[in-house]
């Protein structure tokens, strides 16, 4: 093919797919389907052996929706097993993804405004100040972002703070967030000085955004669930910190953040800071500790070996 596209080329292409049968099916199927299902093996789920020689018993899977917040949900996951231990919990049991994912969004808002304040008198296309504001604020994270969130406000039960259409459709209101970010920036950009007065006015924006959203958790709850000797058991005048506080506490300490990134500016058997990323703006920084992969795995299965989830 040459360098350019030329009309004679198009036309072969087109003849040549004319003639195709399996084309004109595929064609008429994706007009009124997605391709996930247009383009799904049936015989995929039969051929895929779920068989493992190293199996943790778990509660059933949860389920994210259309969000990003897959290291939230792994990582309420890793608790509520130990959770539903000590309290004996009969059947299944979840930890509200929303509660944290509302301070999470607060959270990162303020910690992106301090990021974007403190590089506001750069170059309008100075690289930080342009990946800040161009990516903004997502629904991803870290382990230790997890850490910081549920040392700071704690867990309840999901029973007790459920998903809303918008938690699990996160789309649109990080759009509209990200928007007011903007002109936030914009706006610090002119008067530097009036910072304290632009954040207060644009977070309670966001503020407002974000609690339409997912709505205001509650500060106190009660929760009843089934024990295992069958009887409804009924935990009253509880908060967030005090669950937290009596059911995980210093258990959430035992975990840290390893990775395998096998590149020359990364030595293994090192911690690394990853810079710009976090929420809770006086909590941890996000480390890692890089090592090999065959250490990487070696950990993995004395973990699950232990009877313990890795995130």
């Amino acid at each position: 093919m040459k360098q350019q596209i030329e009309l004679s080329t198009l036309d072969s292409l087109e003849a040549k797919r004319g003639g195709e049968r399996a084309n004109r099916v595929l064609e008429h199927a994706l007009s009124n389907n997605p391709f996930w299902k247009v383009l799904k093996v049936s015989n995929t789920a039969e051929n895929t052996n779920f068989t493992f020689s190293v199996n943790v018993p778990t509660m059933a899977c949860t389920n994210q929706r259309s969000s990003g917040r897959c290291w939230l949900f792994s990582a309420l996951n890793v608790l509520r097993e130990s959770i539903a231990k000590k309290l004996n919990i009969k059947g299944n049991f979840e930890l509200s993804q929303n509660f944290l994912s509302y301070y999470d969004k607060l959270e990162k808002y303020n910690y992106l405004m301090e990021n974007v304040a403190s590089r506001i008198s750069k170059k309008k296309d100075d690289r930080e100040l342009y990946m800040l504001l161009k990516d903004g604020v997502s629904d991803g994270g870290q382990w230790i972002m997890f850490v910081n969130l549920v040392k700071k406000y704690g867990l309840m039960p999901k029973a007790c703070f459920s998903e809303t259409y918008q938690s699990e459709e996160t789309r649109h209101s990080n759009i509209l967030c990200n928007s007011i970010l903007r002109q936030f920036a914009a706006a610090l950009r002119k008067d530097p000085s009036k910072k304290d007065e632009l954040k207060e006015y644009y977070f309670s924006r966001i503020y407002d955004v974000l609690t339409n959203s997912f709505g205001i958790p509650p500060k106190e709850f009660a929760f009843e669930y089934e024990h295992k000797d069958s009887n409804v058991h009924r935990l009253e005048k509880m908060t967030p910190l005090s669950f937290f506080q009596k059911y995980v506490r210093e258990e959430i300490d035992e975990y840290v953040s390893v990775i395998n990134a096998p590149t020359q500016d990364k030595p293994y058997f090192k911690r690394y800071e990853v810079k710009m990323v976090g929420n809770v703006i006086e909590g941890e920084k996000t480390v890692h500790f890089n090592v090999p992969y065959k250490r990487f795995e070696e950990m993995i299965i004395a973990q699950l070996k232990d009877g313990d989830l890795v995130w």
